[in-house]
């Protein structure tokens, strides 16, 4: 069962969005020569946290249990805060630079300069002709992988955007290669991709039609 998520869970959305994320590769990118403990640290406190309140009043999140099984973030792109995965990385490392010794900091900003390149969530302006729907998040915890609550979620999400009505257009940006096929069965096209100059991290830009729009 899919439920709005209170302002009191913040926090456990944030540990929770983490410790499914940590291993992506953006982060591993970030965070590489970074003691593990402290990467999660930073990223669970200072992304994610700042993140989910960022998001709160501006967003739909949505999550599945009586705890947190599932978690989906849909964002209107017609809003001026247009959510982006690498921009708020960059502003991560920012934030979390109080925590961080200089060689640290040298470090993660060495780390961070292919990322930056893929700093913009205005890609989908080129095949969308209004601003989409966004699909920010989606995350799913290791243990009900496969039971069917991807499909339940995304369902969810689906059947919401057309009642908010913002768009014919829903967009997604993964940076898991397996995750691509997967989208594709639930209706999203393959529009683009970027892959940093250091050919470390590609994101795979991903818009759905809907309505009238999917049937041209």
């Amino acid at each position: 069962m899919m439920r709005r998520i209170g302002r009191n869970e913040l926090r456990p959305l944030s540990e929770f969005l983490a410790e499914q994320f940590y291993e992506t590769e953006p982060f591993q990118s970030a965070m590489r020569g970074i003691d593990p403990d402290k990467a999660k640290r930073l990223i669970t406190e200072k992304y994610y946290e700042q993140l989910s309140h960022s998001l709160y009043d501006r967003s739909d999140i949505f999550v599945s249990g009586k705890g947190i099984s599932g978690a989906i973030i849909g964002v209107d792109g017609k809003n001026k805060m247009i959510y982006s995965f690498a921009p708020f990385i960059v502003d991560l490392i920012i934030k979390a630079f109080v925590l961080c010794s200089k060689e640290e900091r040298r470090r993660i900003l060495q780390n961070m300069k292919p990322l930056r390149e893929l700093s913009t969530a205005n890609w989908a302006k080129k095949f969308c002709k209004e601003a989409p729907y966004i699909l920010a998040i989606i995350a799913i915890e290791k243990e009900a992988r496969g039971t069917g609550l991807c499909r339940e979620m995304l369902e969810f999400f689906f059947d919401h955007a057309k009642t908010a009505g913002t768009s014919r257009y829903i967009s997604l940006e993964t940076y898991t290669p397996e995750n691509v096929p997967l989208y594709e069965h639930f209706g999203f096209q393959l529009a683009e991709k970027k892959t940093t100059a250091d050919g470390k991290v590609t994101e795979y830009r991903m818009i759905r039609k809907t309505g009238d729009e999917a049937a041209k």
